[in-house]
């Protein structure tokens, strides 16, 4: 799945989140046409449904193959408490690197305690 990809999905997993569920599935068949998209909307929605504080709700995890900016994703490596850890390929470098995604309940305890 492309970043783009992964951003519309966590767009319209977002705006989802705001509509009482008796209307989700019409506002999900008006919001993308794309299959693999609304795919990984409903699996988002799926996994916060037991989920009761925001900052726990689920981050987009980008496919192995995906393209993050310059990177394409190679591997997982670890996750933690402060978020995933991947093994990509730097495409302006031609070398591996790792690409750390902070999880947003880290972000917004930084923020908070500020």
């Amino acid at each position: 799945m492309t970043s783009q990809k992964w951003q519309a999905a966590w767009q319209i997993y977002r705006a989802a989140t705001d509509i009482p569920e008796h209307e989700r599935q019409r506002f999900l068949d008006s919001a993308s046409a794309d299959p693999e998209v609304l795919e990984h909307v409903l699996v988002l929605l799926e996994q916060s449904q037991d989920i009761s504080t925001p900052a726990s709700v689920p981050e987009p995890i980008p496919a192995i193959g995906s393209i993050v900016g310059r990177y394409e994703v190679l591997s997982h490596i670890g996750s933690g408490g402060m978020g995933t850890v991947y093994s990509a390929r730097d495409r302006d470098l031609d070398r591996t690197v790792a690409l750390k995604f902070v999880s947003s309940g880290v972000i917004a305890s930084v923020r908070l305690s500020a």
